[in-house]
């Protein structure tokens, strides 16, 4: 019983793994010109755009790794 469960973890993790690289987005910039409003009438984007590739930079790395293990 104790090996059977084991190796049921072994398949439930290897599937998850692989399960969640099927379906990884794209790690590329998006130019977007779309407003983001903090307010009606206040435009916060040019001052947020510099932000918007923070989590593409910080997200590249482990696309790179999902995307080799996955194949």
């Amino acid at each position: 019983m104790r090996k059977t469960s084991r190796v049921l973890v072994v398949m439930a993790s290897t599937a998850a793994l692989f399960g969640i690289g099927a379906g990884a987005a794209s790690a590329e910039a998006v130019e977007s010109s779309t407003p983001v409003w903090a307010l009606p009438g206040v435009d916060i984007g040019p001052l947020a755009a510099p932000l918007a590739t923070v989590p593409t930079e910080v997200l590249a790395p482990v696309y790179g790794v999902i995307t080799a293990a996955t194949g």
